[in-house]
């Protein structure tokens, strides 16, 4: 019985010496914490600023990332080379390009996102459970109460750098606009090239007859005159 105890204790010393060694093996480290990017979408109407619900979005892996020693190392993916760039030295302008080139090449190939999420009425919406890395947001189905406003994509990190920080939940608010109104028709008139007259180019032209014909009117009555005066004369 002795010897039975003594073999269990060297059979569970061994396996604790083993996860130790384990762990403790150059190239094997602990799991990075998984993240999630949240969505505030809000637009501004008539001065008030309101939610926009119910449209869908695509979050598309574009880029894994690292953390090694406290900064964020990133290697662009394959289906993304061709818009690779130093990530983490890009300002608010180079965000904002590379993020329109993320997106065309989205929708070029394709490319399965790694998560679909829809705004609900407060214009929120929560992609959980995402490794570290850079994502593509873009809306990708637009409800009909939001077919008059457009949102840009964005790319989003995670983790991101909040007040010198490493932040895993990260909040995004992508950037809305109103879709311009439609252009008002020029019709080139009788003469190519020409264009119809404004009611203040109208009304100007009119003042410009009135004086023609009023002048004429003048002429013509002095010119009658004239005649009337020599024919008294003979």
């Amino acid at each position: 019985m002795k010897a039975v105890i003594l073999k269990g204790r060297t059979l569970a010393c061994a396996i604790v010496v083993a996860l130790c060694a384990l762990l403790a093996a150059p190239g094997i480290a602990p799991a990075a914490p998984l993240g999630s990017i949240s969505l505030a979408c809000m637009h501004e109407r008539d001065g008030v600023s309101v939610p926009v619900a119910r449209d869908r979005y695509a979050v598309v892996a574009v880029a894994t990332a690292s953390v090694e020693n406290g900064g964020v190392r990133y290697a662009t993916l394959p289906a993304f080379e061709e818009v690779s760039c130093d990530w983490s030295s890009l300002d608010v302008e180079g965000l904002r390009e590379r993020s329109r080139a993320a997106h065309e090449v989205f929708l070029r190939d394709g490319m399965a996102p790694v998560a679909t999420i829809v705004t609900d009425d407060a214009g929120r919406a929560r992609a959980a459970e995402l490794a570290a890395g850079i994502y593509l947001v873009a809306r990708i189905e637009t409800a009909s109460q939001n077919e008059d406003v457009l949102v840009d994509p964005v790319l989003v990190g995670v983790p991101a750098t909040v007040d010198g920080k490493l932040e895993y939940d990260v909040v995004a608010y992508p950037k809305f606009e109103d879709v311009p109104g439609p252009q008002p028709d020029k019709p080139g008139g009788l003469i190519p090239g020409f264009d119809l007259p404004t009611t203040g180019d109208m009304q100007l032209a009119l003042v410009g007859v009135l004086l023609l014909l009023g002048t004429a009117t003048l002429w013509s009555s002095r010119r009658v005159a004239e005649g009337s005066s020599d024919s008294s004369a003979s």
